[in-house]
C-alpha cells in the first residue's frame, strides 16, 4: 500500500467515524427527549435544534480539532464570481424543491395504503402561537442548512477533495442521504447533496448552498405555519407551486446563462456553436486517462492549482 492510499484510509476511517458519532449523537439525543416526554411543540423544537447542533456542528468542531484542520481551509467562504452568486442559488433551489415536492408525493401515497414514517412527535398543532412559528422556522430553516452544510458539504466534502473532486461529491452526498434516516429520503437526499456540493465546488463558497438550503426548507413549512390562519390552504398551495415553478425556470435559465457566459470567455469565435476547438492527440497512449494541456500560462504558480 503506497503512502496515497495510505492516507486515503486514514481519511475514510475518520469520515466514517465522524459520521457514526455524530447519527449516534442525535439518535441518543433524541432518546432523551422521548425519555424527558416533551410534549410541548415550542420545548420540543427547542430541543430538537440544540439536538442538531450538538450533533454536527460540535462534532464536527471536535473532529476538526483531533485532525488539526484549519476550519477555514474546510468551510469555503470565498467570494463568489460575479454575476454567478444568484444563478448558483437558482439551480440549488431549483432541484432541492423539485426533489422535496416528489418525496412529498410518495409520503403521501405511503401513507395513503397505511404506511406512516414517524419520529418524534410532530410540533404542528391547530392553534399555533407566535413563538411556535418562530421556534419552526429556527429549527427547521435555519439551524439545518448551517449545521449539514458546514458537517457536509465542509468538512467532509473538503477533506476528500485531495482524493478526487467527483469521489468527494459523490461520498458526501451518499452520507448526507443516509444521514436522513429516512428510506424515501434517502434517494432524494443524495441527489440534493450532489447538487449542492457540486455548486459548492463550482463557487468555492458554502454560501449558496446554505441559501439554498434555507429557501427549501423554509418553503416547505409555509403551509404548516399557516394551519388555522387567515390564508385559505389551498391558495397557499398555489402560490407554493407558483414559487416552485418560478424557482425552476430561474434554475434553467441560470444554468443556460452560465453555460453561454462560459463558452464565450474560452472560445475565439464570435458565434460558437458548443465547440471550443478540435486537435489530434498525438502523444503517447500510456500516459493516462487525464492529461493537461498547457498554453501560454504565464504564472508557474498556477500549474499547481491545475494540477490539483
Amino acid at each position: 500500500m503506497n503512502y496515497r492510499q495510505s492516507e486515503l484510509r486514514k481519511t475514510t476511517n475518520g469520515i466514517g467515524l465522524l459520521v457514526f458519532t455524530s447519527f449516534a449523537v442525535m439518535v441518543v439525543l433524541h432518546y432523551i427527549i422521548y425519555l424527558m416526554k416533551v410534549r410541548s411543540p415550542d420545548a420540543y423544537l427547542l430541543w430538537s435544534s440544540m439536538t442538531s447542533i450538538c450533533a454536527m456542528f460540535v462534532i464536527g468542531l471536535v473532529y476538526s480539532t483531533l485532525t488539526e484542520s484549519k476550519l477555514n481551509e474546510l468551510i469555503p467562504l470565498k467570494k463568489v464570481r460575479k454575476g454567478y452568486f444568484l444563478p448558483f442559488v437558482f439551480i440549488a433551489t431549483a432541484v432541492s424543491i423539485t426533489s422535496s415536492y416528489i418525496t412529498d408525493i410518495l409520503i403521501n401515497n405511503l401513507q395513503a395504503i397505511g404506511l406512516e414514517n414517524r419520529y418524534g412527535i410532530s410540533a404542528t398543532t391547530t392553534h399555533q402561537t407566535e413563538l411556535t412559528a418562530i421556534l419552526t422556522v429556527f429549527s427547521t430553516a435555519i439551524i439545518p442548512p448551517l449545521t449539514e452544510e458546514f458537517l457536509f458539504r465542509g468538512i467532509i466534502l473538503n477533506k476528500l477533495k485531495p482524493y478526487g473532486i467527483n469521489f468527494a461529491i459523490i461520498t458526501s452526498s451518499l452520507l448526507f442521504g443516509l444521514m436522513h434516516g429516512n428510506i424515501v429520503q434517502v434517494p432524494f437526499a443524495f441527489i440534493v447533496g450532489l447538487v449542492f456540493a457540486f455548486i459548492t465546488v463550482k463557487s468555492g463558497s458554502s454560501l449558496p448552498s446554505v441559501i439554498a438550503h434555507f429557501l427549501v426548507n423554509i418553503s416547505s413549512k409555509i403551509v404548516q405555519l399557516n394551519r388555522g390562519g387567515n390564508i385559505d390552504e389551498n391558495t397557499l398551495k398555489i402560490f407554493y407551486l407558483l414559487f416552485t415553478f418560478i424557482i425552476a425556470a430561474g434554475g434553467i435559465i441560470a444554468a443556460i446563462i452560465i453555460s453561454k457566459e462560459l463558452m464565450n470567455k474560452v472560445c475565439d469565435s464570435i458565434t460558437p456553436q458548443g465547440i471550443i476547438g478540435v486537435c489530434e492527440n498525438k502523444l503517447k497512449s500510456d500516459l493516462g486517462s487525464k492529461v493537461l494541456y498547457l498554453d501560454h500560462l504565464q504564472d508557474p504558480g498556477n500549474v499547481g492549482t491545475l494540477l490539483r
